[in-house]
């Protein structure tokens, strides 16, 4: 009983976080919205077997390039400046089930949670998952988001119209976690990610696209 009373109020106090922040941009959305500038957003970009995109990591570069569909998942090879690689596939809403190799692996169930179509302005949702051998503190964890606005984003690869999406993702019974703002385009997914830690123990990541290469036809 102290368990769900527990677990109830984490739900509580992480849709407060997101309401909060949908309230504080509320005056740039309706905006936006009423003028048809926001878009609904039904599914995630179709890729092409070859497609790359290049993004900028903490510390290095990461080209990642989509190889086509395993077990009803969209799958890239990601190789890093380091020299490290790893395979990670997505769901058709571009959450990650599983990323296995050198670089950066890991294992989620059902998926992280990151994005639920469709993506409109004021959308919030709430997604629990396991992370396959973490430690087991962090091991079951839970990601509460909202689409706070509809906007443009510039990073090194230029500027885009794009989703921002607020969030926050933070292990079952732990006070602290992270909290997380995403850019999603419509045309090319996956922008910008700012994951910063709650308490400063944790580790912060800043990910931008630097360039897109669509495949070459018949390549």
């Amino acid at each position: 009983m102290l368990r769900i009373a527990r677990s109830s109020s984490g739900h509580i106090r992480d849709f407060g976080f997101v309401a909060i922040f949908f309230a504080a941009t509320a005056c740039l959305c309706h905006p936006a919205a009423g003028q048809g500038q926001a878009p609904t957003l039904d599914r995630s970009p179709t890729r092409s077997v070859g497609d790359t995109f290049t993004f900028k990591w903490p510390g290095q570069n990461v080209v990642r390039t989509y190889i086509g569909q395993k077990d009803g998942l969209n799958c890239f090879l990601d190789r890093a400046s380091s020299g490290q690689q790893s395979e990670s596939c997505f769901t058709s809403e571009d959450n990650l089930v599983r990323r296995v190799g050198t670089w950066e692996p890991r294992v989620t169930t059902p998926h992280d949670g990151r994005l639920s179509f469709p993506l409109s302005v004021g959308k919030q949702w709430q997604v629990s998952y396991e992370v396959a051998g973490a430690d087991p503190r962090y091991r079951m964890r839970r990601i509460t988001a909202a689409v706070v606005s509809y906007e443009k984003v510039t990073v090194p690869a230029g500027t885009f119209d794009a989703f921002k999406i607020l969030a926050r993702d933070v292990a079952w019974g732990a006070q602290h976690g992270f909290r997380i703002t995403e850019y999603y385009s419509p045309t090319l997914g996956r922008i910008k990610y700012d994951q910063i830690s709650e308490d400063g123990d944790l580790r912060n990541i800043l990910m931008e696209l630097i360039s897109y290469n669509p495949a070459k036809p018949g390549a």
